[in-house]
Protein backbone atom coordinates (compact mmCIF):
# COMPACT_ATOMS: atom_id res chain seq x y z
CA UNK A 1 0.00 0.00 0.00
CA UNK A 2 0.81 3.34 -0.93
CA UNK A 3 -0.25 7.02 0.64
CA UNK A 4 -1.28 9.43 -2.12
CA UNK A 5 0.67 12.70 -1.44
CA UNK A 6 -1.89 15.15 -2.01
CA UNK A 7 -5.22 13.62 -0.40
CA UNK A 8 -3.17 11.04 1.16
CA UNK A 9 -5.77 8.06 1.16
CA UNK A 10 -3.69 4.40 0.84
CA UNK A 11 -3.86 2.54 -1.94
CA UNK A 12 -2.51 -0.16 -3.52
CA UNK A 13 1.29 0.78 -5.01
CA UNK A 14 1.33 -0.41 -8.46
CA UNK A 15 -2.42 1.46 -9.21
CA UNK A 16 -0.42 4.94 -8.24
CA UNK A 17 0.36 7.50 -10.42
CA UNK A 18 4.27 8.35 -9.59
CA UNK A 19 5.55 11.40 -10.73
CA UNK A 20 9.35 11.98 -9.52
CA UNK A 21 9.48 11.57 -5.08
CA UNK A 22 5.98 11.59 -5.43
CA UNK A 23 2.48 9.25 -5.82
CA UNK A 24 -0.60 10.37 -6.79
CA UNK A 25 -3.78 8.78 -6.70
CA UNK A 26 -4.57 10.14 -10.58
CA UNK A 27 -3.83 13.04 -12.48
CA UNK A 28 -6.66 15.18 -10.80
CA UNK A 29 -4.83 14.40 -7.21
CA UNK A 30 -1.44 15.41 -9.30
CA UNK A 31 -3.06 18.83 -10.66
CA UNK A 32 -4.90 19.93 -6.87
CA UNK A 33 -1.17 18.90 -5.55
CA UNK A 34 0.46 21.43 -7.98
CA UNK A 35 -2.12 23.93 -7.83
CA UNK A 36 -1.88 23.93 -3.95
CA UNK A 37 1.83 24.80 -4.85
CA UNK A 38 3.04 21.03 -3.69
CA UNK A 39 2.10 21.31 -0.20
CA UNK A 40 -0.09 18.39 0.76
CA UNK A 41 -1.50 19.73 3.87
CA UNK A 42 -5.18 20.33 1.88
CA UNK A 43 -5.26 17.18 0.77
CA UNK A 44 -4.78 15.40 4.19
CA UNK A 45 -6.84 17.55 6.10
CA UNK A 46 -9.62 16.79 3.88
CA UNK A 47 -9.16 13.20 4.61
CA UNK A 48 -9.32 13.58 8.09
CA UNK A 49 -12.07 15.33 8.21
CA UNK A 50 -15.83 13.53 9.30
CA UNK A 51 -16.94 11.46 6.56
CA UNK A 52 -20.33 12.69 6.67
CA UNK A 53 -18.67 16.35 6.71
CA UNK A 54 -16.84 15.83 3.95
CA UNK A 55 -20.18 13.92 1.86
CA UNK A 56 -22.26 17.22 2.75
CA UNK A 57 -20.25 19.95 1.51
CA UNK A 58 -19.19 17.19 -2.05
CA UNK A 59 -23.19 17.17 -2.15
CA UNK A 60 -23.49 20.94 -2.06
CA UNK A 61 -20.47 21.54 -4.19
CA UNK A 62 -21.92 19.32 -7.06
CA UNK A 63 -25.65 20.66 -6.46
CA UNK A 64 -23.83 24.44 -7.10
CA UNK A 65 -22.27 23.15 -10.00
CA UNK A 66 -24.24 21.02 -11.42
CA UNK A 67 -27.39 23.86 -11.56
CA UNK A 68 -24.89 25.83 -13.66
CA UNK A 69 -24.52 23.16 -16.12
CA UNK A 70 -27.63 22.32 -16.26
CA UNK A 71 -29.09 25.59 -17.03
CA UNK A 72 -26.34 25.84 -19.96
CA UNK A 73 -27.56 22.69 -21.31
CA UNK A 74 -30.68 23.30 -21.07
CA UNK A 75 -30.37 26.48 -23.26
CA UNK A 76 -28.28 24.02 -26.04
CA UNK A 77 -30.96 21.06 -26.04
CA UNK A 78 -33.57 24.13 -26.51
CA UNK A 79 -32.27 25.43 -29.85
CA UNK A 80 -31.66 22.04 -31.28
CA UNK A 81 -35.08 21.01 -30.89
CA UNK A 82 -36.61 24.12 -31.87
CA UNK A 83 -33.79 25.41 -34.74
CA UNK A 84 -32.86 21.94 -35.72
CA UNK A 85 -31.12 21.93 -39.63
CA UNK A 86 -32.54 25.13 -40.60
CA UNK A 87 -29.56 26.39 -41.78
CA UNK A 88 -26.50 24.84 -43.14
CA UNK A 89 -22.83 26.33 -42.83
CA UNK A 90 -20.26 23.85 -43.91
CA UNK A 91 -16.74 26.53 -43.66
CA UNK A 92 -15.76 26.99 -40.47
CA UNK A 93 -13.66 29.71 -39.84
CA UNK A 94 -11.62 30.66 -36.40
CA UNK A 95 -13.56 32.64 -33.82
CA UNK A 96 -12.15 34.53 -30.86
CA UNK A 97 -14.23 35.33 -27.66
CA UNK A 98 -14.82 39.10 -26.50
CA UNK A 99 -12.34 38.61 -23.91
CA UNK A 100 -9.84 36.68 -25.92
CA UNK A 101 -9.24 34.09 -23.30
CA UNK A 102 -9.95 31.21 -26.11
CA UNK A 103 -10.49 30.48 -29.97
CA UNK A 104 -12.24 27.75 -31.82
CA UNK A 105 -13.12 26.79 -35.30
CA UNK A 106 -17.08 27.65 -35.59
CA UNK A 107 -19.20 28.22 -38.72
CA UNK A 108 -19.53 32.43 -39.38
CA UNK A 109 -22.36 32.99 -37.37
CA UNK A 110 -22.42 32.71 -33.85
CA UNK A 111 -24.98 34.01 -31.65
CA UNK A 112 -24.02 35.23 -28.07
CA UNK A 113 -25.88 34.41 -24.98
CA UNK A 114 -25.67 35.55 -21.30
CA UNK A 115 -27.29 33.92 -18.40
CA UNK A 116 -27.25 34.88 -14.96
CA UNK A 117 -28.04 31.50 -12.54
CA UNK A 118 -29.05 31.82 -9.00
CA UNK A 119 -26.96 29.54 -6.72
CA UNK A 120 -25.57 28.88 -2.95
CA UNK A 121 -22.86 31.03 -4.26
CA UNK A 122 -24.69 33.81 -4.92
CA UNK A 123 -25.61 34.95 -8.70
CA UNK A 124 -23.32 33.09 -11.47
CA UNK A 125 -23.07 34.58 -15.10
CA UNK A 126 -22.65 31.61 -18.11
CA UNK A 127 -21.64 33.26 -21.28
CA UNK A 128 -22.58 31.17 -24.49
CA UNK A 129 -21.32 31.01 -27.90
CA UNK A 130 -23.74 28.91 -30.18
CA UNK A 131 -23.36 27.81 -33.93
CA UNK A 132 -25.21 25.93 -36.17
CA UNK A 133 -24.10 22.98 -38.60
CA UNK A 134 -26.32 21.13 -40.65
CA UNK A 135 -26.58 18.17 -38.59
CA UNK A 136 -25.26 19.57 -34.98
CA UNK A 137 -25.69 22.56 -32.63
CA UNK A 138 -22.86 23.88 -30.82
CA UNK A 139 -22.38 25.58 -27.75
CA UNK A 140 -19.04 26.91 -26.42
CA UNK A 141 -19.44 28.55 -22.59
CA UNK A 142 -18.00 29.22 -20.13
CA UNK A 143 -18.77 30.59 -15.99
CA UNK A 144 -16.41 31.52 -13.42
CA UNK A 145 -16.63 30.34 -9.87
CA UNK A 146 -15.19 32.86 -6.79
CA UNK A 147 -11.61 32.35 -6.45
CA UNK A 148 -12.46 31.02 -2.52
CA UNK A 149 -14.84 28.45 -3.51
CA UNK A 150 -12.69 26.93 -6.78
CA UNK A 151 -9.18 27.36 -3.95
CA UNK A 152 -11.42 25.31 -1.61
CA UNK A 153 -12.72 22.48 -3.42
CA UNK A 154 -11.06 19.85 -5.56
CA UNK A 155 -11.46 19.57 -9.16
CA UNK A 156 -12.66 16.34 -8.61
CA UNK A 157 -15.62 17.20 -7.21
CA UNK A 158 -16.15 20.53 -9.50
CA UNK A 159 -16.04 18.47 -12.36
CA UNK A 160 -18.13 14.96 -11.16
CA UNK A 161 -20.98 18.00 -10.41
CA UNK A 162 -20.76 19.20 -13.92
CA UNK A 163 -20.55 15.68 -15.26
CA UNK A 164 -23.69 15.18 -13.22
CA UNK A 165 -25.70 18.11 -13.99
CA UNK A 166 -25.26 17.55 -17.88
CA UNK A 167 -26.79 14.02 -17.31
CA UNK A 168 -30.11 15.48 -15.24
CA UNK A 169 -30.47 17.98 -17.13
CA UNK A 170 -31.33 15.71 -20.21
CA UNK A 171 -32.74 12.71 -17.93
CA UNK A 172 -30.29 10.75 -20.48
CA UNK A 173 -27.78 7.88 -19.72
CA UNK A 174 -24.24 8.38 -19.48
CA UNK A 175 -22.49 5.98 -22.38
CA UNK A 176 -18.73 7.61 -21.65
CA UNK A 177 -16.69 9.27 -19.65
CA UNK A 178 -12.95 10.56 -20.75
CA UNK A 179 -10.88 12.15 -18.47
CA UNK A 180 -8.79 14.35 -20.62
CA UNK A 181 -6.75 18.02 -20.12
CA UNK A 182 -5.66 21.40 -21.73
CA UNK A 183 -2.19 22.64 -20.93
CA UNK A 184 -2.13 20.93 -17.86
CA UNK A 185 -5.47 22.00 -16.48
CA UNK A 186 -8.47 18.86 -15.58
CA UNK A 187 -11.36 18.61 -17.99
CA UNK A 188 -13.62 15.55 -18.82
CA UNK A 189 -14.38 14.35 -22.18
CA UNK A 190 -18.93 12.92 -21.51
CA UNK A 191 -21.15 11.35 -24.08
CA UNK A 192 -24.32 11.20 -23.27
CA UNK A 193 -27.66 10.15 -24.54
CA UNK A 194 -31.31 11.63 -24.44
CA UNK A 195 -34.41 10.24 -24.51
CA UNK A 196 -35.76 12.43 -27.76
CA UNK A 197 -33.36 10.38 -30.05
CA UNK A 198 -30.39 13.28 -29.49
CA UNK A 199 -26.92 12.45 -28.35
CA UNK A 200 -24.82 15.01 -26.59
CA UNK A 201 -20.93 15.31 -26.52
CA UNK A 202 -18.71 17.38 -24.22
CA UNK A 203 -15.57 18.70 -23.21
CA UNK A 204 -15.21 20.60 -20.34
CA UNK A 205 -12.43 21.98 -18.55
CA UNK A 206 -11.35 23.52 -15.57
CA UNK A 207 -9.29 26.44 -15.53
CA UNK A 208 -8.05 28.81 -12.82
CA UNK A 209 -11.51 30.12 -11.36
CA UNK A 210 -12.94 29.55 -15.08
CA UNK A 211 -15.17 26.27 -16.06
CA UNK A 212 -15.31 25.96 -20.00
CA UNK A 213 -18.00 23.70 -22.16
CA UNK A 214 -17.50 22.88 -25.48
CA UNK A 215 -20.80 20.92 -26.34
CA UNK A 216 -22.97 19.26 -29.32
CA UNK A 217 -25.83 18.24 -29.82
CA UNK A 218 -26.94 15.77 -32.82
CA UNK A 219 -28.95 13.01 -33.78
CA UNK A 220 -27.41 9.29 -33.59
CA UNK A 221 -26.30 8.89 -36.79
CA UNK A 222 -24.60 11.91 -37.24
CA UNK A 223 -23.04 12.03 -33.40
CA UNK A 224 -19.55 10.65 -35.10
CA UNK A 225 -19.43 13.20 -38.02
CA UNK A 226 -15.38 14.56 -38.68
CA UNK A 227 -16.83 18.12 -38.42
CA UNK A 228 -17.71 17.24 -34.88
CA UNK A 229 -13.84 16.19 -33.65
CA UNK A 230 -12.59 19.06 -36.33
CA UNK A 231 -14.57 21.96 -33.89
CA UNK A 232 -13.53 20.29 -30.68
CA UNK A 233 -9.77 19.43 -31.36
CA UNK A 234 -9.62 23.17 -32.36
CA UNK A 235 -10.41 24.94 -28.93
CA UNK A 236 -7.58 26.85 -27.55
CA UNK A 237 -7.17 28.90 -24.38
CA UNK A 238 -5.29 32.12 -24.99
CA UNK A 239 -4.50 35.32 -23.22
CA UNK A 240 -3.50 34.87 -19.10
CA UNK A 241 -6.14 32.35 -18.24
CA UNK A 242 -4.13 29.83 -20.57
CA UNK A 243 -2.87 27.66 -17.26
CA UNK A 244 -4.41 26.86 -13.42
CA UNK A 245 -0.98 27.06 -12.20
Amino acid sequence: MAKCSYCGKDRLDDSMLKDGNNIFCDNLCRHSFDKNGGNPKKGIEMAQTPVASVKKSQKNTALTVGAIVSAIVAALVGQFTTNFMQLDFSKLTQYKSPDNSFSVMLPKKVDKQNQTINTQLGPINAYMFNAKLKYQEFTIAYSEYPDSFVKETDPKTLLDGSRDGAVRNIQGQLLSETLIDIDGNPGRELRIEGPQKMVLKSRMYLVKNRLYQIMVVSKPDHAFDKKIDEVFNSFKITGLNKTGT
